[in-house]
């Protein structure tokens, strides 16, 4: 029995499927649906290896605390870069070349080559797209941004004048009041 649960997170709407043999297939109608990277506990159970001729080579666990950007795709079955993905699917790096596609879209597999003195994940980590996407990612991160900063200032005067109109009125009839009583 298949069924799907729809969650709209920012905007995208993403659709998690679990189909007869308990597995989850997402599907996002438009972008990334991940609000953090997804890192999975047991890789080697979930994470399919590289087959070479003679051995398979497996994705490291502990590869997530080296690099935190690194995502687990569940369609692609490789890994992406967390940052360049998402900010790629919300349309922020449009001013920055962004010249490989397996850490934003086609997913990175190849274990061999991961790491070591050339490894793709230390190369990308250098990469000025991955440290555009990185920024444009703590610019997205930080809570409140100038317009909102203003507007929040000036709702505080606004209240603040409110409160001195309230004053000024309650003591002009309380004035009013007492100098009609004395007469």
């Amino acid at each position: 029995m298949a069924y799907a649960c729809t969650i709209t997170v920012n905007y995208v709407v993403c659709t998690q499927y679990r189909n007869a043999d308990s597995q989850i297939n997402y599907n996002a109608s438009e972008g990334f649906c991940f609000e953090v990277p997804r890192q999975t506990v047991n890789s080697k159970l979930i994470i399919p290896p590289q087959r070479l001729k003679t051995r398979n080579i497996y994705f490291q666990q502990q590869w997530y605390d080296k690099y935190p950007w690194l995502h687990y795709d569940v369609n692609t079955k490789a890994v992406l870069c967390f940052n360049c993905a998402k900010t790629t699917s919300l349309d922020l790096l449009r001013s920055v070349k962004c010249s490989d596609p397996c850490f934003i879209s086609t997913g990175f597999n190849k274990w061999k080559k991961a790491t070591g003195d050339r490894g793709r994940f230390a190369n990308h980590q250098e990469t000025t797209c991955n440290k555009a996407a990185m920024s444009a990612m703590q610019n997205l991160q930080k809570p409140e941004t100038v317009a909102t900063l203003l507007s929040l200032q000036l709702s505080e005067e606004q209240h603040a004048a409110q409160k001195c109109i309230i004053y000024q009125c309650r003591l002009s009839s309380s004035s009013r009041y007492s100098s009609t009583r004395a007469q």
